[in-house]
């Protein structure tokens, strides 16, 4: 479920996908939209992906998928840096280098980025 979205919102999905050679012209991703609104619930909507994309999309979707490790690198340095009460009692130091190769390493996958 994608949850709620208020009218006139989008809400985007990024997929990271092998799509087998031959499944190219057949199809490999089907996806259904099925909502509700105060009227009641919709007919299910279903699309088939097929064929090899838009080339005018990949960078929307390289964007989005940035944003997606940008995020997801920003949770793991918070695991990383988060020091319980007893780490603070026994005086462990916050790992600041690791979080720093951390945030090196995204850096280089945006700078080697088409769209960075």
């Amino acid at each position: 479920t994608l949850g709620s979205i208020q009218y006139g919102q989008s809400r985007d999905m990024v997929l990271r996908m092998s799509v087998p050679s031959g499944a190219v012209a057949q199809g490999y991703l089907r996806a259904t939209l099925q909502y509700g609104t105060p009227a009641g619930p919709s007919s299910p909507i279903t699309q088939l992906g097929s064929g090899r994309g838009d080339p005018a999309a990949f960078p929307v979707v390289e964007r989005e998928s940035l944003r997606l490790h940008f995020v997801d690198c920003l949770r793991e340095i918070m695991k990383v840096v988060m020091l319980s009460p007893i780490d603070k009692a026994h005086g462990k130091k916050m790992p600041l280098p690791e979080a720093q190769r951390m945030v090196q390493s995204l850096a280089d996958m945006i700078d080697a980025s088409s769209v960075g």
